[in-house]
């Protein structure tokens, strides 16, 4: 048996093995934690340790480095037919940089929360008209302050040659009977329009007359949804029986609140249904309205997963 001494570059011995050469064939290589041998040695060579480290533990990190240049490498896919800029503020000083960012691409809209008035939708509209009119799907005006001009400039844009939107929201915006006439009576020749969110307005009796007229005059007016949360306090029975009879004459709409969608009339209590008052003059047609819209939209519900 021989020894070997490894020294390391000062001199000193720092490991002593005992080994037999001849059965020595193929050394094992250490660790690359391990501290570094003496250059000059025969079996555990810098060079072959350099080596090692690099065959063994870089090569998985280059193929991770691959996969992570190519991941960053690929285009990041940016929605261009969306425009958004909910509460950022935007009023009359500040509205014509729109004209910039509404582009022939754009199909949703989305400013609510603002500061627009009416004056500013005629503006907007026009911006619409030159850009994007046959594009525009959806607009959400909810939350401003258009109130019965801006309604009045909406009821014109719908009607223009070419107008594509499907989906109009001007909830919370102090739209009262004058200005609510006005846009729903609009319905009557627009062919496009599928939603209309009137939710927490001023709109009484009256506008719902004008929309059964507008609705009943034009079957080409595709709309399947009228959503009148919170309006409904304005409500009497004589606007429940124009939306029964609404309902009766078109299967397919649906008129939504939030819940319980109940027949309040001028006073400021409301009474719940009992099953004895059904043919009564108190009878709460609103909770009618809302049951059968809810059956209706189950019954679509479950022919969309039919036909999945």
């Amino acid at each position: 048996m021989d020894e070997i001494t490894v020294k390391s570059a000062n001199g000193s011995a720092r490991n002593s093995l005992s080994m037999n050469r001849d059965r020595i064939t193929s050394p094992t290589p250490p660790s690359p934690n391990s501290n570094l041998i003496d250059k000059n040695d025969d079996i555990f060579s810098l060079d072959r340790q350099l080596n090692f480290i690099s065959n063994e533990n870089q090569q998985p990190l280059l193929e991770n480095q691959k996969i992570d240049s190519t991941r960053s490498s690929e285009p990041k896919q940016i929605k261009t037919d969306v425009l958004s800029m909910e509460n950022q503020k935007l009023d009359s000083t500040n509205l014509p940089m729109l004209k910039f960012v509404i582009t022939p691409e754009i199909t949703k809209i989305d400013l609510m929360r603002n500061k627009l008035q009416g004056p500013d939708i005629a503006e907007l509209c026009k911006h619409i008209e030159v850009t994007s009119l046959r594009t525009l799907t959806s607009l959400n005006l909810s939350a401003n302050n258009i109130g019965d001009d801006g309604a009045k400039n909406l009821g014109y844009y719908i009607v223009e040659l070419g107008c594509k939107l499907q989906y109009l929201t001007v909830s919370y915006n102090n739209i009262s009977d004058k200005g609510g006439v006005q846009l729903v009576q609009s319905l009557a020749e627009n062919t496009s329009l599928k939603m209309l969110n009137l939710d927490c307005n001023l709109i009484t009796d009256l506008t719902l007359i004008e929309i059964e007229k507008a609705l009943m005059s034009n079957p080409k007016c595709p709309l399947f949804n009228l959503s009148l949360a919170d309006s409904r306090r304005s409500f009497t029975k004589t606007g429940a029986k124009v939306l029964w009879k609404l309902m009766s004459n078109r299967p397919t709409l649906t008129i939504t609140g939030d819940p319980p969608f109940t027949f309040t009339g001028n006073s400021q209590k409301s009474k719940k249904l009992k099953k004895k008052d059904k043919n009564s003059d108190e009878h709460h047609l609103f909770n009618d309205i809302a049951a059968e819209s809810i059956q209706r939209m189950r019954l679509k519900s479950n022919g969309a997963n039919d036909t999945v």
